[in-house]
């Protein structure tokens, strides 16, 4: 559920990029730019999320174990 609340807020910023960033077609560097930059978020927070999910798996597990 937290993962699917970042990917929307992050993709609901990206929709206006979308369709030329496929053809590459930008207006102007700023906005490639804007578009490099939420890509990037979107993949630490990803990577945020997972390391996150990783431990709480593992915490569950050690607790089980008790």
């Amino acid at each position: 559920m937290i993962y699917g609340a970042f990917e929307l807020l992050i993709n609901d910023k990206m929709y206006n990029y979308i369709v030329r960033y496929k053809d590459q077609k930008f207006c102007d560097e700023k906005e490639k730019e804007e578009f490099d930059d939420l890509f990037e978020l979107q993949d630490i927070i990803s990577l945020w999320i997972i390391i996150f999910l990783e431990i709480c798996i593992e915490l569950k597990k050690r607790i089980m174990l008790l």
